[in-house]
């Protein structure tokens, strides 16, 4: 079980914020890096902020259609 500290360069970092662009790739190594017992302890806690963010984005975007299908089928029922 490897438990690399050392910091990551700004190439490294660079490469790690182009690789999770893309969108399927991106999700999968998030989650390799977040819960892998291989990745380095800076990009395991970026993986884990990224995923824990775009959950919360997720929830948010979830409750604010919510809102704006309700308000819209209200408005339209009023007509």
């Amino acid at each position: 079980m490897s438990n690399d500290q050392t910091p990551l360069t700004v190439g490294q970092f660079l490469l790690m914020l182009f690789l999770t662009g893309i969108p399927v790739v991106g999700f999968i190594l998030l989650l390799v890096w977040a819960f892998g017992s291989n990745s380095n302890e800076n990009k395991k806690n970026y993986a884990r902020a990224t995923l824990l963010l775009s959950l919360i984005g997720i929830v948010l975007a979830g409750i604010f259609s919510s809102m704006l299908v309700g308000l819209m089928g209200a408005i339209y029922s009023a007509m």
